[in-house]
C-alpha cells in the first residue's frame, strides 16, 4: 500500500504532462482519492470526463470523490450518470451511496 501512496505524484505529473490521457487521469484520481487528496483527485475526475464523456469509470470516480467530499447531491446526480452509461456501474454507485467511506474502498479497487 505504501507504494500506491507514493505513486500519487508519479500519476499527477505524468497526467499533467500529457493532459489528454484519460487513463492517466483516472489513475491519478484514484491514486489522490485514496491520499484523501479529494480536491486534486476531482480536478483529475472532471478532466476525464470532459475528455470521454460516455466513460462511465470516469463519471463513477467523480462521484465517488464527490461523495467522500461531502457533496451528496452532485456526487448522486453523477453516480447516476455513470450507471447509465454502463449497468455494471449501478451497484458500485449503491454502495458509494450508502456511505461507505474510501477506507472501505482501499483494498477493493
Amino acid at each position: 500500500m505504501e507504494d500506491f501512496v507514493k505513486s500519487g505524484p508519479f500519476f499527477t505529473r505524468a497526467a499533467i504532462a500529457d493532459a489528454h490521457d484519460v487513463d492517466l487521469r483516472l489513475r491519478a484520481s484514484g491514486v489522490l482519492f485514496h491520499n484523501e487528496e479529494f480536491t486534486n483527485a476531482m480536478v483529475h475526475a472532471r478532466a476525464a470526463t470532459s475528455l470521454d464523456p460516455g466513460n462511465p469509470e470516469a463519471w463513477f470516480w467523480l462521484g465517488r470523490i464527490l461523495w467522500a467530499s461531502g457533496a451528496y447531491s452532485e456526487a448522486e446526480k453523477v453516480l447516476r450518470k455513470s450507471a447509465r452509461r454502463d449497468p455494471l456501474y449501478r451497484q458500485r454507485a449503491i454502495i458509494v451511496m450508502q456511505g461507505v467511506g474510501p477506507q472501505d474502498f482501499k483494498n477493493s479497487t
